[in-house]
């Protein structure tokens, strides 16, 4: 996956690593639908706090025009797991 820059401290663990207990979500640019009919992030990603109207970098959600995907965890989008990496072809954190 040559080009793609994924967050690494961002998947419920502080920067050394340990469990936070905090539960990621994903914001993404665009989106497309499973054969189930269940919405999924594609595009650009950001990890995302629900409840809050910015991601981890800083963007702020209604202005960066990033949908909300509360259903989907950060760590299922990334290519490792592959639940639900299909569409995504960035992921940032800053």
């Amino acid at each position: 996956m040559a080009g793609f820059r994924f967050a690494v401290a961002t998947c419920g663990t502080d920067r050394i690593g340990k469990p936070t207990g905090v539960r990621y979500a994903v914001a993404a640019s665009s989106e497309w639908t499973d054969p189930d009919g269940v919405r999924r992030p594609g595009g650009e990603v950001h990890a995302w706090t629900p409840g809050t109207n910015q991601t981890l970098c800083g963007l702020a959600l209604s202005r960066s025009r990033l949908g909300r995907y509360p259903h989907v965890d950060w760590e299922d989008i990334l290519p490792e797991s592959g639940r639900h990496a299909d569409e995504v072809r960035l992921s940032t954190a800053r």
